[in-house]
């Protein structure tokens, strides 16, 4: 029915801003059954994010309305009579400026920032970004995180399921370990992208027929290896409202912050870390709607929250 719906979009979308035409990837049938599929895939416990597949579906929504007038053709075209127009012969078209606007709208829905929004849809997005398209993102943005605000779909008042609060100064002595986390979220971003293309290569070679079976199984093979784990029997994004939380502001959930249990607390989270990672790699790139931000923040997560209970018994 919508065959572009599969994937996180993100990627496709960069080559429609750079010139590339994709019929059909920002049609009405792509977000619909999108946006029907995106919930059942998050609900389902896969480790895929919505955030790369809400880009995808704010930049089909901007595509559509901006369709029904005259004044924005569909511009994002750079190629004609098989010959390569450069970039810089053209101006940027008025649709590729909606379509940029509605990336950063996404992203901020996603995040709950209108400022993160504008910021991706910069480095991320555009290749050639005016400063009048960067005010029109911005505005674009904000007003989809005040409708967000407006309708409280978690019922709290808060635009996300989870935050971060920062009440305290850091010691000198925590340098070391937050240089442990950066080389750990170098070597997960190198081990990810080295085994995601194998299975990618694997996939289309003997799962390109077989869609629906790859899901239907992920997602079972996901909620049986998940239920022995506390970190992953819960979804990510209510697993990392846990971890973030300091122990002395209500964040002692489930015996995370007593000293008695801590090891196995550590072996839990690092059992979480390697299991998902996995999780991931296999996950990611199969035929449903899918993003990469959320599961790599919950891996970062898990690892992170162990580190922390290691520096909390080596200083006492």
């Amino acid at each position: 029915m919508a065959k572009y719906a599969a994937g996180s979009g993100i990627s496709e979308i960069k080559c429609i801003l750079a010139g590339f035409i994709m019929q059909g990837y920002l049609g009405f049938a792509t977000v619909v059954i999108k946006s029907i599929t995106l919930p059942l895939v998050i609900a389902s416990g896969l480790s895929v994010g919505k955030e790369g597949p809400s880009v995808h579906v704010a930049c089909c929504i901007g595509s559509l309305v901006a369709g029904l007038f005259n004044k924005f053709p569909r511009s994002q075209g750079v190629y004609s009579h098989g010959r390569t127009i450069r970039e810089s012969d053209l101006t940027i078209g008025k649709m590729r400026e909606i379509i940029t606007a509605a990336s950063a709208a996404g992203v901020a829905v996603a995040f709950g920032s209108p400022i993160g929004g504008v910021l991706f849809s910069i480095e991320e997005m555009s290749h050639g970004f005016s400063i009048q398209t960067m005010w029109r993102s911005f505005l674009c943005a904000l007003v989809a995180t005040v409708t967000l605000s407006a309708m409280n779909p978690f019922r709290t008042g808060k635009l996300v399921l989870f935050q971060v609060t920062y009440d305290r100064d850091w010691h000198f002595f925590e340098i070391m370990f937050y240089v442990i986390l950066g080389i750990f979220g170098g070597l997960y971003g190198a081990f990810m992208v080295k085994f995601n293309l194998q299975v990618a290569a694997f996939r289309r070679k003997h799962l390109a027929n077989h869609g629906v079976a790859e899901a239907v199984t992920l997602a079972t093979l996901t909620a049986m290896i998940g239920y022995f784990n506390r970190f992953l029997r819960m979804d990510m994004t209510s697993s990392m409202a846990i971890l973030f939380r300091e122990c002395e502001g209500g964040g002692n959930i489930g015996n995370l912050c007593q000293t008695p249990v801590q090891w196995q607390i550590s072996n839990s989270l690092l059992l979480a870390t390697i299991i998902r990672i996995g999780l991931v790699v296999i996950s990611y790139g199969c035929k449903v709607p899918a993003g990469i931000f959320v599961p790599s923040m919950a891996i970062g997560a898990t690892f992170g929250r162990m580190i922390g209970i290691l520096v909390k018994a080596m200083e006492k």
